[in-house]
Order: structure tokens, then C-alpha cells, then sequence
């Protein structure tokens, strides 16, 4: 499986201060269960702040990463403590709350977190898709073999 080729997706959240909280995720599914309803399907890791903060906080963002945006994904791959890591994002509003995206992705996801899912070291996370934007889906960050293409 580590030959194979994902996108690049992070996934951003906000403590209950409401600081920005993210990682790098590649396992992101698009789940058609419920009629008329978007939903998707990713892991993390059990014992990972994300998954702390989104019991806490449901509603969250997926930025799909561009090509340009390889420094991006290595920062929210190796620190999961972020006190610089606004520099990367935009802060935003949805519904009277405040969110945050990457800067420039290929495409903006506004979820909420619906289940989960505990398996092994892992909980598998439903969430809804409340709103999409798409940017450029032809200009997507990559991560094959240990590297980001």
C-alpha cells in the first residue's frame, strides 16, 4: 500500500480556546450511505489531540493541499503543538463560528463530525460535508513513496 499514490488533505480543528489545531490525513473517503446526504470517512490515530478536540469541537475543515503546498504538509506532519501555524491558514466563518483552511488549497471542505468508529490503534471518523469549494482539483499535492509529488 505505501507504493500507492493519495492526496495530501489536512484536516483543522479548534481547541476550546479556539486555536487552531491540525495534521495531515491520507485516508480520506467519500462515503455515499445516506441518500441526498455528503458524508465522508477518515482515520486517525486513537490517541491523537485531533480526535480529542473534534468530541469537543465537531465542526471542522479538510484542505485538499496543492502542489505548492509540500511545506505546509510537513509542518502539520511533524508538529502537533502549532503556536506558529497560523501562518499557513486563513481564518473564515461558517454559521456564526469561526474556522480555519489552508492558504490556497486545491479544495475547501466545511464537515461535521458525525461518529466514530474506535478500531485497534485507529478511530474511523464519519463526518457530513456541509459545504464544498473547489478551487483546482488539477493541481493536487501528492504523497507516493515517502515523498510529496
Amino acid at each position: 500500500m505505501r507504493g500507492l499514490t493519495y492526496s495530501v488533505n489536512l484536516i483543522i480543528t479548534s481547541d476550546k480556546n479556539g486555536n487552531p489545531h491540525g495534521a495531515t490525513i491520507s485516508s480520506l473517503i467519500s462515503l455515499n450511505v445516506t441518500p441526498q446526504k455528503e458524508e465522508l470517512l477518515l482515520v486517525l490515530k486513537k490517541n491523537s489531540h485531533t480526535v480529542a478536540m473534534l468530541r469537543h469541537n465537531p465542526l471542522f475543515t479538510i484542505s485538499l493541499l496543492n502542489r505548492n503546498q509540500s511545506e505546509v504538509a510537513k509542518h502539520f506532519s511533524m508538529s502537533r503543538e502549532i503556536p506558529d501555524s497560523r501562518e499557513h491558514l486563513i481564518q473564515s466563518r461558517f454559521k456564526e463560528k469561526v474556522v480555519y483552511f489552508a492558504i490556497n488549497p486545491a479544495a475547501e471542505l466545511v464537515c461535521d463530525f458525525n461518529n466514530e468508529y474506535i478500531h485497534d490503534e485507529s478511530v474511523i471518523v464519519i463526518a457530513n460535508v456541509v459545504q464544498t469549494k473547489i478551487n483546482d482539483l488539477g493541481n493536487v499535492l501528492t504523497y507516493s513513496q515517502r515523498s510529496y509529488n
